[in-house]
């Protein structure tokens, strides 16, 4: 049977029903189905400003075009049978991930509800992302079942002109079209980061996923660097942006010289 026609009868074996070409839905969860991925979409209810979207545990990120929480997952993740924890017949890996997904949406977790995570070996090497003269090194979590790869992109002056911090928060904002990367900062926190969490997927395909992973993200991060420095340069002057709308990704290939 074509891989398309499994992931659709898996939907259905789910609760999901057909509303459209290539969409299901199960109560207020949109699934859409590309090539691919895999991608959920729900409502997002009112944002709230001591929300803490970097340290939530999955994939889940609040967007704003279009507004609501997505959650996108590489369909390549869905093509396989997983034997569980435990023992017992083989559970899809559909089954398992969109599971994993659907008990993380709400910032929540319940570790007895998963298997325990076994070891991962990211190479550090790959998570050195590079952008001209700017670097920036990525690292792991991986304590338990706590699982995320991480990169630290800026400390934001605390001084920051009001201009520069609008058009920041801007490039936040944009950076929710970046699949399964979240751009974010705890709430209190300067510290602005760049993340895929993966907390509480099941071992055997969280290291299926790990190979899509860092490469994504550390080309997210390259991506984002340059404007990134620019904007958190606490010395810097520009009548442009604070005449300009900060409403839209800056795009920069601009790297500041050592002095």
């Amino acid at each position: 049977m074509p891989e398309s026609h499994t992931l659709e009868a898996g939907l259905f074996d789910l609760g999901f029903t057909s509303v459209g070409a290539r969409e299901f839905q199960n109560e207020d969860v949109v699934a859409e189905v590309t090539d691919t991925w895999l991608t959920l979409s729900a409502p997002g209810g009112t944002a709230s400003e001591g929300e803490d979207w970097l340290n939530r545990p999955g994939l889940w990120k609040r967007c704003t075009q279009p507004s609501g929480l997505v959650c996108d997952i590489p369909r390549l993740l869905l093509t396989g049978d997983f034997e569980p924890g435990g023992g017992g017949q083989d559970e899809s890996s559909l089954s398992r991930v969109l599971g994993w997904a659907m008990a993380t949406r709400h910032g929540e977790w319940q570790p007895e509800l998963i298997d325990a995570c076994e070891d991962s070996d990211v190479p550090i090497g790959s998570l050195t992302a590079r952008a001209g003269a700017l670097t920036c090194q990525g690292e792991v979590r991986d304590e338990g079942c706590r699982f995320w790869i991480d990169y630290r992109l800026a400390d934001m002056p605390p001084d920051l002109p009001a201009a520069q911090e609008a058009w920041l928060d801007a490039q936040v904002r944009a950076s929710s079209r970046y699949r399964m990367v979240r751009v974010s900062r705890a709430p209190g926190n300067r510290t602005l980061h760049a993340r895929i969490d993966l907390t509480g997927l099941p071992s055997p395909v969280r290291e299926a996923l790990i190979a899509e992973a860092a490469p994504r993200l550390r080309a997210t991060v390259e991506r984002l660097l340059p404007a990134v420095a620019l904007l958190t340069d606490g010395v810097l002057t520009s009548r442009a942006l604070e005449l300009g709308t900060p409403d839209c990704e800056l795009m920069t290939t601009t790297t500041r010289k050592s002095r």
